[in-house]
């Protein structure tokens, strides 16, 4: 559940269950509402456990205060994040636009990499960290693009080459 968002709404007397498009960043994804038992209008204020606890401050019409708590449903809490690479995995990958276009593109392969990267959750910035993988082992010695690196690295064998064009 740690990939989700908990919105308490101001107006309304519910939280809404959000998370990231794994795709389109900018945008959200409704995945669920929570409601209080009836009589009860949360505060606004909310507080989560490792386990999956959500603690909510709330007031019993007419108006005595209480702290109320509950347990995230299974499928909220088991629920893994969405994979990012699945989707590029989808489509074939171009081996010569990687050889020729972004090997000869230093800001394109950062960019281009570093975003394949990060959907993998690789840690490819900071080199003291433990994981660190280095951005520019997919640069072979022999002038081309390690797409078989790129594979087993960032897409578990899911990548397939396209075919050359006929």
């Amino acid at each position: 559940f740690r990939h989700y968002i908990f919105v308490a709404e101001a107006a309304g007397n519910a939280v809404s269950v959000l998370k990231v498009h794994h795709a389109r960043f900018e945008e959200f994804v409704f995945v669920s509402q929570l409601t209080p038992a009836k009589g009860l209008q949360l505060t606004g204020s909310l507080s989560f456990t490792p386990r999956g606890y959500v603690w909510f401050t709330y007031v019993s019409l007419p108006g005595s205060y209480g702290l109320g708590s509950f347990f995230l449903d299974e499928a909220l809490r088991e629920s893994p994040p969405t994979e990012g690479t699945v989707d590029v995995a989808e489509d074939c990958i171009n081996s010569t636009w990687y050889d020729t276009d972004l090997l000869e593109n230093e800001t394109l392969y950062l960019e281009h990499v570093g975003y394949l990267l990060n959907l993998s959750h690789i840690n490819w910035v900071w080199p003291q960290l433990p994981g660190f993988f280095d951005i520019r082992a997919f640069n072979t010695t022999a002038g081309y693009f390690d797409l078989d690196l790129l594979n087993a690295t960032v897409f578990k064998g899911r990548l397939t080459a396209c075919a050359p064009p006929t």
